[in-house]
This record gives structure tokens, C-alpha cells and sequence, in this order.
């Protein structure tokens, strides 16, 4: 179920549209509480990829890095060829 799925629940069980062999108020505890954890998780999904995309703009991805660094060796290898220092 999605979080929108949980409201809908909710409201139907407020508006007396779903009912419930058990105690209309624990179910809706139970309904209350999946929502914020919901909620809960989404933030923290939300955070996460924030700083993802944060950390990639400043430092690339593995691939990039390997390509600099084979780069790098690439140019060293050709001056080390003509005697130069690196």
C-alpha cells in the first residue's frame, strides 16, 4: 500500500464507510501510526538522496574517477617516453 492508500483508509473508517469486527479506535491507531512511519520513511528517502545527489555533483561517480586516474597514468607513461619529469 502507498501512503495515499492510508489515508483513504482512514477517512473512510472516520466517515463510517469501512467497518471493523474490532474496536473502530484501534484501527485507527493502527492507521494513524502506518502514516507516520510512512511519513517518516519518505523523509528520510527524501534526506538521502538529497545528499547523493549532493556528494556526485562534488565528487562524480567511481567510473569517473577511474577514467581521471587511468588519464593521469596515461600521461605519465608519455613523459616518462621523452624524459620528462612529472
Amino acid at each position: 500500500m502507498q501512503l495515499e492508500d492510508y489515508f483513504d483508509l482512514e477517512k473512510d473508517y472516520k466517515e463510517g464507510l469501512r467497518k471493523t469486527k474490532k474496536d473502530k479506535e484501534m484501527a485507527l491507531a493502527t492507521i494513524s501510526q502506518a502514516i507516520k512511519l510512512l511519513m517518516g520513511e519518505l523523509t528520510m528517502l527524501k534526506r538521502q538522496r538529497e545528499g547523493l545527489e549532493k556528494k556526485y555533483i562534488a565528487e562524480g561517480d567511481e567510473r569517473e574517477k577511474l577514467i581521471s586516474r587511468h588519464d593521469q597514468e596515461r600521461k605519465k607513461k608519455i613523459l616518462r617516453s621523452y624524459n620528462w619529469r612529472w
